[in-house]
Parts: C-alpha cells; structure tokens; sequence
C-alpha cells in the first residue's frame, strides 16, 4: 500500500465484543432492557475527534454491529485499522489482529489493555498507541501520511484536559437511542488513591485533570438529545477533586431543570463521600441513581495489604448504610483472593453484603494486572500465573474471571469453589430482596424535584407499568419483586424507577453468574491435576521492554 498516494484515507476504529469468550447475556437479553450493549464506545469517538480532516472515519462495535470474521464485507476498503479495548478484551482483539491480518490491512491498537501490557500485542500489530492519545494519535497520522511512521507512540506527561475534545459519534449517533442502555461522558482523569490491584493511577497519574463544565454539559446534551436518558461518568474517581465535582453537581442540577424528563447518571466514586453530606444531597439532587465503589473487603488486613487505606477511615459498615440513605444506590466492588484472606473471608463478605444492604455487589477473584504494584510484587514472588497455559482452547480464558495468581493462603481449587458458592449465596433472589428491603429502609432524603410523584399509587396498588414489568419476569420470582415494589411504593415512592432498574441489574448479573459458573467449573477441572510450576510467568516475559 501507498501511504503517500493522493486522496482522503479512510480509517475503521474497532470496539471487541466483550461477549467474544463466552455466551454472557447482553441488555438485549431482557425484556426490559432490550438494548444491543451498555454504552457507546466512548473511547474510539474521542479519538474520531483528534482525527483531521484528512481522514474519513466509521466505528464498528461488535456489541452492536456484530462480530467481525472473515466473510464480514465492509462497504469501503480501509487505509487503517483502529483496534481499542481493554485488557480483558485481549483474546478478541488478537482474533480481530488476525482477521484483518489476512486482508492486508494496516493494523494499529491502541487502549488501556495495550498501554498496560504492549508486549502481548506487539507482534500482531504495526503500530501501538500507548497513553492518552490527545497529542500522539494526531502525529501518528502525520507521520503515517508522510510514509515516516513509527512502530510505537507513547505519552509520557499527563494531557491537558483542555485539549481533549468533544466526542465525534459520527455513524455511532444515530444508533445509541435504539442499542444502548447508558450514554458515557469523561470529566476527569487520575485519582489520588494507589490501590496496590489498579493500573489507572499509574497509567494516568494520581492528579485529577478535569475537562471544563461547560464541554461536559454539552456533551451529556448532545447524547440527551440523540435519546440517551442515563449517562456514565468514565472517571476514576468522580469525588478526586472535590470542588470540581460539586461544579459539576451544580451544574447538572441546573440542566435538569430545563429537560422534560430529568438524566440520571452513574459513576465510580469512593467511600469517602460518606462523610460530606452537602455532597450527598447534591448527587441525590442531580439524578444520580448508581455509585461504583471500591469497598473489596470488610478484612481491614486485606484492606491495608492493597493499600486500600481510604475505606479504613471510620466504620465501613456504617459508611455504606450513610450513602444508601440518600437514596444512591451502590454498586460494590467486592474482591477475595488477598493474601490476608483465607477460607473464612467468604462468609464475612456474605455477612458484610447482607449488613449493609448493598443493592448490586459485583464480586470478583482478586487479579495482578500489568501496569500494577501487585503485578509487580507477585512476578517477583513468582505468584503469577501465565494466562496462555491455563486456558482449555483458544479465547476461552476469560481475563475477567479467572484469578491469575496463586493465592497465598489458600489453593486456587478452593478459591474458586467457595467464589461460587458466595456468588450463589449474594444473588440468590431471597437474599437480594432483603437487601432491597433493608436498602428502602435506609432511604430517609428525598429531592425537591421528585417530591411531586412521577409514579401515583392508586388504591395502593402498583401502577400498571410495573404490574406489566412483573408479568414479564421469571414466575419463580414475581413474588419477591411484587414485595419489593410494593415496600418502595408505600415508602419511597420517588424511588419506583431506580428499585426496578436494580432488580433488572439483579436478574441480569443473576444470569451472568450462571454463566461464570460455567466457567470457573470448567477452570477447576482443567486445574485439578495441573502444574502451577510450570505454568509461572517469568520476570523477564512481564516487564516491559519499553
């Protein structure tokens, strides 16, 4: 191919599957949800804006789009071949290397998977992209137009956020109303924590860049108007500047004000809030109706070990419960596989669940991750295990369930039967719904906005929209949802929509856990008489050559 051949260069920006390991359920799957995917891929539209005018772009999400293979037939030939992802995407993006592969394409990755850990991508890519790409993407095409272009670009210093543009959708808008759940906005980047199992504040550093309010607000408008009513904050941490964020509260309560129907919003958040109650109510205020927080264990030993040392100020128990009575749903991170941990620490995290009424846990084995101070300790320690060895066939491993390490005070066969069984216990329906009653106990904050009822009880019975959601739903369950609806409408009746969207929540990860069953089951098969030893990551294949 001519790089330097006259004419516009069309380029393909590809978003995996995250479905491409396994047979997980998809928003699609449910009767309420009926969506293709989660969210647009915010990443690959930020990076459609940093393009110049020489290049034309279309976006492919798999999630949406359907899976890429050898017969898919594309409408334009293409100059370049954008792959992005996460680290769990990798398995799909090295699929999606070869395809392209074998039509010539020009292939490069970029993504936090690839910044993370660039050496397993090398070889399958011509170009990697590493670091925020606000100012290296841009030179890369340069450079790729002046037939002069580099294997690797890499961003050493934080970007400056003022240079991050407004997302280009292009031919992703006039999908998301019909194909997604939520929209997604980024108003930062960094976080001051350093918890020692995440690469975010490596990757992007521990200041707290911010996008200006103003741009955020255009952008949560312009997928507002293109019918996206629930948007995802794609931070790090939403609290890590704390005037910034009550900015943004501030001015998100004010475009509320001005929509027929007011947005809600999600975002990661930490523990920490509990202790500023003008914040809460803000949140409550601006429509927020879910929090994804770190708690990880209820072990203060687990907790300093991952230098988790945030969630030890006060009582954890009590913080949780202090958020939920705002009425902010959380969204737990919950993580066993510590070192500290042993076989007890799953009827504590049970028990803590259960205590703090937690709505949504999402409970996962603990991982090292490339790019992470535990990586970096394990590898060492020779406690890191190589994925390529311990899957069954190709792309069956899956990088977000399967643990990597080898635990230090238990064996991987009970780590992973006693996940299972925890995971049976926390979303089994009996004991979700006690959670959900404890939870609209808890609620004592109601905003001003929301005091006129959008939902009207007649007679006290449940209106007819819900009764119709009921119908819909497994049989086995109707009567555990019917008390949870009726305990929220004669208590929190401004809460009606947010109760069902977590009992959605709790079906679909009801049935993903099914499917990690399935997983892990076979993972414990395929381990029983497996040697570890051999299936060590050497130091030398974990650091990075860069």
């Amino acid at each position: 191919m001519d790089v330097t051949s006259v004419g516009r260069k069309r380029i393909l920006l590809v978003m995996p599957d995250w479905r491409s390991a396994t047979s997980k359920w998809t928003p699609n799957d449910h009767p309420y949800l009926n969506k293709k995917a989660l969210m647009p891929p915010l990443s690959l539209a930020t990076i459609a804006a940093l393009t110049p005018e020489d290049f034309e772009i279309d976006i492919w999400d798999e999630s949406v789009h359907g899976f890429i293979n050898d017969d898919t037939r594309f409408p334009v030939s293409y100059d370049i071949v954008g792959i992005g992802g996460y680290y769990s995407h990798i398995f799909r993006v090295l699929t999606l290397a070869g395809i392209f592969k074998r039509r010539g394409d020009f292939l490069v990755a970029g993504g936090a998977g690839v910044t993370a850990s660039p050496k397993e991508y090398r070889e399958y890519f011509d170009v990697l992209i590493l670091g925020e790409s606000e100012y290296i993407w841009p030179q890369f095409l340069h450079d790729f137009l002046d037939g002069n272009y580099k294997k690797t670009y890499k961003e050493i210093n934080p970007v400056n956020m003022a240079h991050s543009p407004k997302p280009k959708w292009g031919n992703i808008k006039a999908l998301m109303a019909g194909n997604y759940t939520v929209g997604a906005v980024q108003t930062t980047r960094g976080c001051p924590f350093r918890c020692d199992f995440c690469n975010e504040w490596r990757i992007f550093g521990r200041k707290v860049r911010t996008k200006s309010t103003q741009q955020v607000i255009e952008e949560i408008e312009e997928l507002s108007n293109a019918g996206l009513k629930q948007i995802v904050f794609g931070v790090d941490n939403f609290y890590g500047n704390h005037k910034y964020a009550r900015e943004i509260l501030t001015a998100i309560i004010e475009f509320n004000k001005t929509q027929s129907e007011p947005l809600h919003f999600i975002t990661q958040i930490s523990v920490t809030i509990s202790s500023d109650d003008e914040f809460l109510k803000m949140m409550a205020d601006a429509g927020f109706n879910g929090l994804f927080i770190g708690i990880e264990s209820p072990k203060a030993a687990s907790l300093i070990e991952s230098k988790k040392l945030q969630n030890l100020k006060g009582d954890l128990l009590e913080n949780c419960k202090k958020i939920l009575s705002y009425g902010l749903p959380v969204e737990a991170s919950m993580i066993v596989g510590f070192d500290e941990d042993d076989e007890s620490i799953f009827d504590a995290q049970f028990d803590f669940i259960q205590k703090s009424c937690i709505p949504y846990p999402r409970i996962r084995l603990l991982q090292a991750k490339p790019c992470t101070d535990l990586f970096d300790k394990l590898i060492l320690e020779r406690r890191v295990l190589d994925t390529s060895k311990l899957h069954l066939a190709e792309n069956y491993f899956d990088t977000y369930l399967i643990s990597n390490i080898i635990p230090a005070s238990m064996t991987r066969i009970s780590l992973f039967e006693n996940y299972l069984k925890l995971l049976d216990r926390v979303f089994d329906m009996d004991n979700f719904t006690e959670r959900m009653m404890g939870f609209i106990d808890l609620i004592n904050y109601c905003p001003e906005r929301e005091k006129k009822e959008d939902v009207r009880i007649i007679g006290g019975k449940l209106p007819a929209e819900l009764n119709n959601f009921i119908r819909k739903i497994d049989p086995k369950e109707q009567d555990c949802v019917e008390k949870i609806l009726n305990h929220a409408a004669s208590k929190v009746p401004h809460q009606l929509n947010n109760i069902v969207g977590l009992i959605v929540r709790q079906q679909f990860e009801a049935q993903q856990v099914e499917e990690t069953k399935k997983t892990i089951l076979s993972q414990i098969e395929f381990e029983r008489n497996l040697d570890l030893s051999q299936c060590i990551l050497e130091v030398s294949e974990g650091i990075d050559d860069l």
